[in-house]
């Protein structure tokens, strides 16, 4: 039995994010959990969802708003 593996996608350009959603979205074992354009709806999402975070979050660098690395330092101080 194979565990889905749950996936957050975070990129403020559209097309490449529904690309890549499309792409891993093809895969039985994996889920997209939620899609975000920046930081700021990222952290969002898991400060209200504390249930159902993610295995893997795949997130640029440079976005408006909350960027990749300020995002990160974020996750790792609330949620360990």
């Amino acid at each position: 039995m194979n565990k889905t593996i749950k996936i957050i996608l975070v990129d403020d350009e559209t097309l490449f994010r529904k690309g890549i959603s499309f792409l891993l979205g093809r895969e039985a074992n994996i889920e997209i959990i939620f899609e975000a354009s920046n930081g700021n709806e990222l952290i969002s999402f898991l400060q209200s969802n504390k249930n159902n975070h993610p295995d893997i979050i795949i997130m640029d660098l440079k976005m408006p708003g909350i960027n990749g690395v300020e995002a990160t330092k974020i996750i790792h101080t609330e949620f360990p």
